[in-house]
């Protein structure tokens, strides 16, 4: 496995990257950039690689040829992979950031659960070549496990065992399911039915293009010709959220991407983001941000 990380820094010094191979299949990324500047991180991954991309801090955007792109921010954790062809792409990133990024051959991944064969059994016929891409937000330990990462000095000579245990560690948080009886390919998004995977993803673009007058669950389930219980899971194990904890959350970085622009007062966002009341608007708000939106805009 080959895997280049590189970096151009904008109007500002280069960021801050180590790296380390920890196996044949494995190797962890750190990333750390300043604020103040824009940087690109060029990443070019190998077919059937896996890569979990963590942001404990700041903003990214990944982009995948000229057109498509998925963003990263603050708490959250991205997972790449393709079956049949190499995976280039360029992450944009503005101002701050910490980035850790773990790269894993899908042999090893799946022969560190399932001891008895190397054959990936669980990935037949055409499931077997679709890639798959998911993003969700990043529970507690895996969050705290990032941030050992970040922040701990060591010597060369005891900082590479100390982050190849904390790759491990990556892995079991990553994979962990809370229901400890649940079989272990429960736990892993790549042995996920992949008709239901894009009728979740294409369920998540509905509820975002009609944020203002989302669908019940009932009929969104109805229109992506899926079962209620299979969309409520499904979606939470993709985007590790409710379907309207995902939308409340997504309104949420909106309405401050628009009193951050300037032309929107309090009130024009909760409207135009679909409050009928505006109080329930600055309710989430805090909620999320710890601060009223007005406070937001004072600080």
């Amino acid at each position: 496995m080959q895997i280049e990380l590189s970096s151009i820094g904008k109007n500002t010094r280069e960021p801050s990257r180590r790296s380390f191979t920890l196996e044949k299949d494995m190797s962890l990324h750190v990333i750390r950039t300043e604020p103040g500047g824009e940087h690109e991180i060029m990443s070019a991954v190998d077919k059937g690689t896996v890569q979990i991309s963590m942001c404990l801090d700041g903003e990214m955007k990944f982009w995948f040829g000229p057109s498509y792109s998925m963003d990263l921010i603050s708490n959250q954790v991205m997972t790449l992979y393709n079956p049949v062809m190499d995976l280039p792409h360029r992450i944009d990133v503005n101002g701050k950031a910490d980035l850790v990024v773990l790269f894993i051959s899908v042999t090893q991944l799946h022969q560190l659960f399932v001891k008895e064969s190397e054959e990936l059994h669980f990935l037949k016929g055409d499931s077997a070549l679709q890639k798959f891409y998911a993003k969700n937000e990043m529970r507690a330990p895996l969050g705290m496990c990032v941030k050992q990462i970040l922040n701990t000095e060591l010597s060369p000579q005891s900082e590479k065992l100390f982050m190849r245990g904390k790759a491990f560690e990556i892995l079991s948080h990553y994979f962990h399911k809370s229901d400890a009886a649940g079989d272990i390919y429960d736990s892993c998004p790549f042995l996920k039915d992949y008709d239901n995977v894009m009728k979740i993803k294409e369920a998540k673009e509905i509820i975002l293009d009609r944020m203002t007058e989302p669908p019940t669950i009932k009929a969104l389930a109805e229109e992506v010709e899926i079962s209620e219980y299979q969309l409520k899971l499904g979606f939470k194990n993709i985007y590790g959220s409710t379907i309207y904890g995902y939308l409340t959350d997504y309104k949420m970085n909106q309405g401050m991407s628009m009193l951050e622009s300037g032309d929107y007062k309090v009130k024009d966002a909760a409207y135009a983001l679909g409050y009928v009341n505006p109080s329930h608007f600055i309710a989430a708000f805090k909620k999320k941000f710890g601060v009223t939106p007005k406070k937001y805009l004072m600080q």
